[in-house]
């Protein structure tokens, strides 16, 4: 890791213990700052900087009451909503966001940009209309077409709406885990006062694994992730069945990912929980991961090239679960559903799909600061991912 990244997990490991840290006196702080950002951990890790070592230390304390506000604000907003569709007669559990947050020292100091709600196929769309009636409004129209839907509120309070826990073809697998009809659930209390319903801890702690899976095959997951499934593992170990979390990980191929993403846990935030043989690996194993992690930032979305990279990815984990051969034509011209997301416009008017591609081309065309093209550079990003893939038992 370079001196940057280092001292960043230095005070996230004190962050996540309500400390300040240590740091070098030649640290780079700003840089740190802008990494910390990229994660989506900037108030974390402003917090538990040494105030000599701040850029400009005035501004820390104003930054931090900011974020509080704004949390705040956007969690009461949220167990409002969730107290008027828990009232409404819905049968609603949360995934992430505030359960995860409430393990957390100073839990307004983790953002949570949006809450995951889930609902059953059958309460789906009327839960959409319900929402509509109190003035949020939806990211998109036709409900029957997707799994999940985003509504907005005035008051700045965005949660997502999901009748499914995974989306997608490759994906099936994992959704496989889980059903709805069996599904049991279990309350949490908040750092308000207030409950909120969720899976039980080993059913949490198995879809957080499967969660930060799922964005690693695209195009990455943020080192946030890896501190929810510490602070869970920590609090909730004794909930967890190990044994029968191997057999559900060896069903979709993940053991080596799962062990990969204990071991950054346990080793580089410095937290020890028991875990089985099976599940414990040499911190050296676990390194290509965490440089992709602090690399790609939140959900792998520190730059464009890498984003974009993630047809490169997917096509690879999708010919290894057809058992057919990957080209990487695949990524060059992805299929109808895949350039449906992208242009919206391909979904409405299938026959321009060619128009699609030749768009797509030319947007990878430009060159990028360091003179490269996006395809050169993505594509030299697509195949270390694809090698990382491998690295951790995925791809064959």
């Amino acid at each position: 890791l370079t001196s940057t990244q280092s001292n960043f997990i230095l005070l996230l490991r004190s962050a996540l213990v309500n400390r300040t840290a240590s740091l070098p006196l030649d640290a780079d702080t700003t840089a740190i700052l802008r990494l910390a950002a990229d994660h989506k951990l900037h108030h974390m890790i402003l917090a538990a900087m040494p105030l000599e070592l701040l850029p400009e230390p005035q501004k820390r304390r104003p930054a931090l009451l900011n974020q509080v506000t704004v949390q705040v604000n956007v969690t009461t907003a949220f167990l409002r909503l969730w107290a008027e569709m828990t009232d409404a007669g819905f049968h609603l559990f949360v995934i992430k966001g505030i359960v995860c947050r409430s393990l957390y020292p100073q839990p307004e100091l983790r953002p949570s940009s949006d809450e995951d709600l889930y609902v059953s196929a059958d309460e789906f769309e009327p839960c959409g209309a319900f929402l509509r009636e109190r003035g949020m409004a939806p990211d998109k129209k036709h409900f029957s077409d997707y799994g999940e839907i985003g509504w907005r509120s005035k008051d700045g309070l965005y949660i997502e709406l999901h009748r499914e826990l995974f989306e997608g073809d490759e994906l099936h697998e994992l959704h496989d885990l889980f059903s709805f009809n069996t599904l049991q659930t279990e309350d949490y209390p908040t750092p308000y006062g207030k409950s909120v319903t969720s899976l039980p801890p080993h059913d949490h702690f198995l879809y957080l694994l499967l969660h930060a899976y799922k964005h690693f095959i695209h195009s990455g997951f943020g080192i946030r992730q890896i501190c929810d499934i510490r602070l869970w593992a920590q609090k909730y170990n004794s909930r967890i069945d190990w044994h029968k979390l191997i057999e559900q990980c060896d069903t979709v191929r993940i053991r080596k990912f799962a062990a990969a993403v204990l071991c950054i846990a346990r080793h580089d935030l410095q937290i020890e929980f028991s875990v089985p043989e099976e599940l414990e690996c040499a911190p050296d194993y676990s390194q290509p991961m965490l440089k992709d992690i602090l690399c790609g930032g939140i959900y792998g979305s520190a730059d464009t090239d890498r984003q974009h990279s993630v047809t490169m990815t997917l096509n690879a984990v999708k010919s290894a679960k057809n058992e057919t051969k990957y080209s990487v034509w695949q990524s060059v011209f992805p299929s109808r559903e895949t350039m449906e997301n992208q242009y919206p416009y391909v979904k409405k008017r299938p026959f321009l799909l060619p128009a699609a591609w030749i768009q797509r081309i030319f947007t990878y065309a430009v060159r990028n600061k360091s003179g490269e093209t996006h395809a050169v550079q993505s594509l030299s990003i697509g195949k270390e991912r694809i090698e990382l893939l491998r690295h951790y038992g995925i791809l064959d």
